[in-house]
């Protein structure tokens, strides 16, 4: 992990203004906000003030979601461990961890979310688009389509029905899935790809072979020109050739 900087002031024009910890990018890119805890007082801020400042971030430089991680660090879990826990389950990749003091080197120990409804922990879904425009139906491709009756004929039999299950029949933990795409991006080679990457292929890919507005009809965008500006790539134009080079 790079150091980016520390006691980082964010400023927000709706007056959600704070200070990040620590800022730093892990091996792959992405953005790591770390907040460190030492009283059990200062805990109990510490899930909505993590929440503040990745809202922040996103917003201001335009990261995605799976390129942004949390890392909590404190002293004190007691009235932090339930917000954690709820803050793992509905937004980003967040992980925990417990600061013992020591006369040397402290003691650090990964924290856990805490487990819901016996061993399976319940994520939530957003019950709503972010915009109208998002509220739409995907068309699937034909390969798409086949893949996926494949993997339900192929799928371990589980009680919930699940294509995409865990090797137990449960629910993936969006944790889970976060560190295995990671670990395959490294082993591929691929570790720039993102998901936002692929979203902004398709995007170029429809723009070029139909329209703009196809494709931000495809990404659930209410304008076509936040498509045009952010997820279609444009190739660079030459200038006009020289006169010795044109045609007499």
């Amino acid at each position: 992990m790079t150091l980016v900087d520390t006691e980082v002031t964010l400023r927000d024009p709706d007056g959600a203004s704070g200070r990040v910890d620590i800022v730093a990018h892990d091996r792959y890119g992405n953005v790591v906000v770390i907040e460190v805890k030492c009283s059990d007082h200062s805990a109990r801020e510490a899930a909505h003030e993590i929440f503040k400042y990745s809202e922040i971030l996103r917003s201001q430089q335009q990261i995605d979601g799976s390129e942004f991680r949390c890392i909590l660090v404190s002293t004190h879990w007691r009235e932090l461990h339930r917000a954690f826990t709820d803050y793992a389950a509905r937004h980003h990749d967040v992980a925990g961890y417990r600061a013992e003091p020591a006369d040397g080197p402290w003691s650090i120990t990964r924290v856990e979310p805490l487990a819901r409804s016996g061993s399976v922990m319940l994520t939530s879904e957003q019950e709503w688009t972010k915009s109208d425009a998002g509220f739409r139906t995907v068309v699937v491709p034909r390969f798409a389509v086949a893949m996926l009756m494949v993997r339900n004929i192929n799928a371990p039999e589980n009680a919930l029905d699940a294509i995409f299950a865990s090797r137990r029949g449960t629910w993936l933990s969006p944790q889970n899935v976060r560190r295995q795409w990671r670990q395959a991006r490294a082993e591929a080679g691929l570790d720039w790809v993102k998901p936002h990457t692929f979203r902004k292929t398709v995007a170029t890919l429809i723009g070029r072979e139909a329209s703009a507005d196809n494709a931000a009809a495809q990404l659930g965008h209410g304008s076509k020109e936040i498509t045009k500006k952010h997820y279609i790539e444009t190739p660079a134009v030459a200038p006009p050739p020289p006169r010795q080079l044109r045609h007499p």
